[in-house]
C-alpha cells in the first residue's frame, strides 16, 4: 500500500462521515458535496435513482423526526488508480416526535457498497447500494427520550439544520456550553 493510497482512503472516509453529518443536519448541499453530478444509489430493493431524487423525499421525511443520528464503522476501502471501492457498516437512528407521550425510534443497521471515482481532482461517490442487515423498533416514555437525566431537564441543543453548533464550531466560532458564543 502506497502513501498515496492512504490518503485516498482518509478522503473517502472522511466523506463517509460527511454523508452522514449531512443526513442527520438534513443539509442537502452537503450532502451533495459527497457525489459526483451524475452519482446514483439504490437503497433496500427501491430502483436506483440520482442522490438529487433521493433527497427530494428524504429530506423532507428525515425533517418530521424529533432527532436522526447516522454513524459509520469498519470501512474497508479498496484504491485502484482513480477509482475505489469501500464498504462500510451503517446504523442510524431515527426519533418520531412523540406521539401520547410514546417516543418511538426506529433502528437501521446494514452495509454501503460505494464506488468512488476522481474526477478533476476531486473524489465522489459513483454509485451506493445499501444492504440491510436488521432493523429494530423500540418505543419509551418520552421522559426517556433525551428529555431528562441526573433529575433536571436536557435543553435541546442539537438542531436539524445549519443552526446546529457543529456549524459554526467547524467556522471557527468558539462556543459555550455548545452554543456560539456571545462577545
Amino acid at each position: 500500500m502506497t502513501l498515496e493510497d492512504l490518503i485516498v482512503k482518509k478522503e473517502i472516509e472522511d466523506l463517509l462521515y460527511i454523508y452522514c453529518r449531512a443526513m442527520d443536519r438534513v443539509d442537502d448541499d452537503l450532502a451533495l458535496s459527497v457525489w459526483h453530478e451524475d452519482g446514483t444509489l439504490q437503497y433496500f430493493d427501491r430502483p436506483v435513482q440520482t442522490i438529487r431524487q433521493f433527497l427530494a423525499y428524504s429530506s423532507p421525511a428525515r425533517l418530521t423526526l424529533k432527532s436522526h443520528t447516522h454513524a459509520i464503522v469498519n470501512i474497508l476501502t479498496k484504491v485502484d488508480g482513480d477509482m475505489a471501492y469501500s464498504e462500510s457498516y451503517g446504523i442510524s437512528l431515527g426519533q418520531q416526535v412523540p406521539n401520547d407521550g410514546v417516543v418511538i425510534d426506529d433502528i437501521y443497521s446494514g452495509r454501503y457498497l460505494d464506488r468512488w471515482s476522481k474526477r478533476d481532482g476531486k473524489w465522489g461517490l459513483e454509485h451506493r447500494k445499501y444492504i440491510p442487515e436488521s432493523y429494530a423498533k423500540t418505543q419509551s416514555p418520552e421522559a426517556w427520550s433525551g428529555g431528562r437525566a441526573a433529575g433536571g431537564i436536557i435543553p435541546p441543543i442539537a438542531k436539524r439544520d445549519r443552526t446546529d453548533p457543529s456549524y459554526a464550531f467547524f467556522a471557527g466560532v468558539r462556543l459555550e456550553d455548545g452554543v456560539p458564543r456571545q462577545d
